[in-house]
């Protein structure tokens, strides 16, 4: 069998999820509710989007790939949601 990596290396992994998420926000501190709600299914984060006066509380959510936009209902910042898939996927 394979292994996918070298047993004696010990140089840094090449994606580190601090440095990426500083990288994304360049520095700018990033503060979200601890409760998050991911939709998964392709109308939920739209249903309430339209439905419920939504803020964006930052356009970029650091992750691996294609960052998305985390929303809460105004009154409501206790709990944030975003779309668990990256627009048009």
């Amino acid at each position: 069998m394979f292994d996918w990596y070298l047993k004696n290396d010990d140089t840094e992994p090449v994606i580190q999820a601090r440095f990426h998420a500083r990288s994304e926000h360049r520095g700018e501190p990033l503060a979200l509710p601890e409760t998050a709600v991911l939709f998964f299914q392709s109308q939920g984060a739209p249903y309430l989007q339209a439905n419920y006066p939504a803020l964006a509380l930052t356009e970029m959510l650091p992750r691996f790939l294609f960052p998305t936009p985390v929303y809460a209902v105004k009154g409501e910042e206790g709990v944030c949601w975003r779309p668990g898939r990256a627009p048009g996927g």
